[in-house]
């Protein structure tokens, strides 16, 4: 007989009792999470008897496709399928489930490129939808699909990913952002970056005249004023000129994207940034100004880019700062933080000198906690690789 601990057997033993119980139609939530068993066999049955379902979780189990059966369950609001290999809906059947208020796909991780999901055919018809995450448009060049998300006037929650080789699903991401500008509230996009023949980085100094990574537009357009989370992962010339109107933004991630100081002050401007996260290659320079009267409500500061060696605080720029944690193995100064009256700690990961830091955190009256951790080795190499240089 098989094993009770095989992990197989205990789902199917757990299945077949639970489609056997006379308390089968009541069962409106189904967490599958973690089950490394689970067949797509398992799920056609689960599909064609638990119809009634609202929630289902298939989250970190090894499924990598779905049956069409997944149609039947016209009741289902929340399918969560995060850190599992499903890449794409059978088609026509994802769009039968008009209830779908949210899908959550892909990682959350360094690694999330790699973990998304195609959005779904039909995907305009979900009217309900509240969060679509980790999603790409089909690598085909269809870009009706992306088309389509602009439909969906109660989604609060977008994640999308663009390749960097097309083009036109920028500007497209831009009118379906215009349409959804008063419900959206979180916002996430990367662009995938670009390889050349040989595999080569491209550079945005090796750009042809195309305009992939350009976020503004010269069409009529709408930016989310209800826009609180913006997270941009991926080489553009520069901010949008549009982010100076998002007066709610409060928490922004930038990865990849090579800014300018010009860029830096732009976000000084934003009156109710709370929440700054600079990762690797977010930043083209070594020095980091927070500029006078600038960041006005900024409250923590994370910097995980180890090209910044240095982070300059003038007179007045953010003032109210209450948390610094600074990452890389490249840091010389932190200039001006006997100023920021309000901050609270410090965090510094780094196997550098941190002496003329540790000094300059003393001269702070409000005596901030410092905290101190070596950068692993591993961890360190992992993280630069994640991110390619330009060539």
């Amino acid at each position: 007989p098989a094993s009770t601990k095989d992990p197989l057997y205990v789902i199917v033993t757990f299945l077949n009792s639970l489609l056997a119980s006379s308390q089968l139609g009541l069962v409106k939530v189904l967490d599958l999470e973690g089950c490394n068993g689970l067949k797509k066999q398992n799920l056609k049955i689960i599909c064609n008897k638990l119809f009634q379902l609202k929630y289902l979780s298939l989250r970190n189990t090894d499924l990598t496709d779905l049956p069409k059966e997944i149609d039947k369950l016209r009741y289902l609001e929340t399918f969560d399928i995060r850190q599992t290999k499903i890449r794409s809906f059978p088609t026509k059947a994802i769009g039968m489930l008009q209830k779908l208020v949210h899908l959550l796909a892909g990682h959350t991780g360094l690694d999330e490129s790699l973990s998304t999901v195609h959005i779904p055919h039909g995907v305009g018809t979900m009217t309900n939808m509240q969060i679509l995450s980790h999603v790409e448009v089909s690598k085909k060049g269809d870009d009706h699909e992306l088309t389509e998300v602009g439909r969906l006037q109660q989604l609060r929650k977008l994640g999308v990913v663009i390749h960097g080789n097309e083009a036109h699903l920028l500007h497209i991401l831009l009118r379906v952002i215009g349409k959804l500008h008063e419900s959206l509230c979180s916002l996430s996009v990367r662009i995938e970056i670009r390889k050349t023949d040989t595999g080569v980085f491209r550079s945005k100094s090796e750009h042809d005249g195309d305009d992939t990574d350009d976020m503004n537009t010269n069409e009529t357009f709408s930016p989310p004023k209800s826009l609180v989370n913006l997270r941009i992962n991926g080489w553009i010339r520069g901010l949008p000129s549009w982010i100076k109107e998002l007066h709610k933004l409060s928490k922004i991630t930038l990865c990849g994207t090579y800014l300018t100081d010009t860029d830096i002050q732009l976000l000084g401007e934003l009156g109710n940034l709370r929440l700054l996260m600079l990762r690797p290659k977010s930043y083209k320079d070594k020095k980091l100004t927070l500029r006078s009267n600038k960041f006005k409500r900024l409250q923590f500061l994370v910097i995980e880019d180890s090209d910044i060696s240095n982070i300059h605080f003038e007179h007045n720029g953010a003032s109210i700062l209450e948390k610094i944690v600074w990452t890389s193995n490249s840091m010389e100064n932190l200039h001006g933080i006997e100023q920021l009256l309000s901050l609270k700690d410090i965090e510094l990961n780094s196997n550098c000198d941190l002496s003329r830091i540790i000094h300059a955190t003393k001269a702070n009256p409000n005596h901030p906690i410092l905290t101190q951790n070596p950068i692993p080795k591993a961890t360190e190499a992992t993280d630069a690789s994640n991110i390619p240089r330009r060539q």
